[in-house]
């Protein structure tokens, strides 16, 4: 086995110990802070907490979460990037003693982000160069549902985050993925399909609380029911986040 020394004494924070939720209410995703345990390690009550944000867009990026005695996690950091495979999380630990001022006293890097659960956070967006004339589709697989986007289009990343685009796919997303779940009575725990539920049931559409199929004379009879609670669920997506509002708003950037 290697065996390594640590003639520094600095402390290895675990990954488990600090939990970062990524927050999409806005053009750009937000990152939190929600959980940094480090009441173990003994450090400093002075010491300073620098969360640390890499982009290849602007670099590194430092924020303070307080010190180690008065952790601030109230706050949310906006991230110049959409895709979180380009941006790297880290925390450190810095004293400021006399003398010794901007040591390293603990870190953690490669820190894994969690989504709040959102269409946006839920919905994989996957390019596809099998869409022929159609802009997008959403396909739903066994590994769930999925926003296939044509990479034949200029900038489809681009496209694919735009206000306008979003506000024309997203409703009927919800429409389509709402009729997949609705069609399910028993969900596996962690599931993609228990995390969909998730969602409609926080919006007050909980699939659970549809009729079942065999309340009904037919499949056919069960599937306009079902068809009818999509385009109410949908309808409600679409007056909640005002689509029809963000969609002349990004028009009029757009010109």
């Amino acid at each position: 086995m290697k065996r390594t020394f640590n003639y520094t004494q600095r402390k290895k924070i675990n990954r488990d110990d600090i939990q970062l939720v990524i927050i999409r209410t806005n053009d750009l995703p937000e990152v939190k802070v929600i959980k940094l345990d480090i009441v173990r390690f003994s450090l400093p009550v002075a010491s300073q907490v620098w969360f640390e944000i890499e982009t290849g867009r602007v670099g590194l990026v430092r924020h303070s979460l307080g010190t180690v005695g008065s952790i601030d996690l109230n706050r949310s950091f906006e991230l110049n990037e959409r895709d979180l495979g380009n941006i790297r999380f880290r925390i450190k630990i810095v004293t400021d003693e006399p003398g010794i001022a901007g040591k390293l006293l603990a870190e953690v890097d490669g820190l894994k982000t969690e989504d709040d659960g959102n269409v946006r956070s839920l919905l994989e967006v996957k390019p596809s160069d099998d869409l022929g004339q159609r802009i997008w589709k959403i396909e739903i697989s066994e590994s769930g549902p999925e926003l296939l986007i044509n990479t034949a289009l200029v900038d489809w990343r681009d496209v694919g985050q735009s206000p306008v685009f979003q506000s024309l796919v997203f409703p009927q997303a919800v429409y389509e993925i709402y009729k997949w779940v609705g069609k399910y009575d028993a969900y596996t725990e962690g599931s993609i399909e228990e995390k969909w539920m998730d969602l409609f049931s926080t919006t007050g559409h909980n699939p659970n609380d549809l009729d079942s199929i065999e309340d009904f004379e037919s499949e056919a009879e069960f599937a306009d029911y079902l068809d009818e609670k999509a385009h109410e669920v949908a309808q409600a997506f679409a007056r909640n986040h005002l689509v029809l509002n963000q969609f002349n708003l990004g028009r009029v950037q757009s010109t």
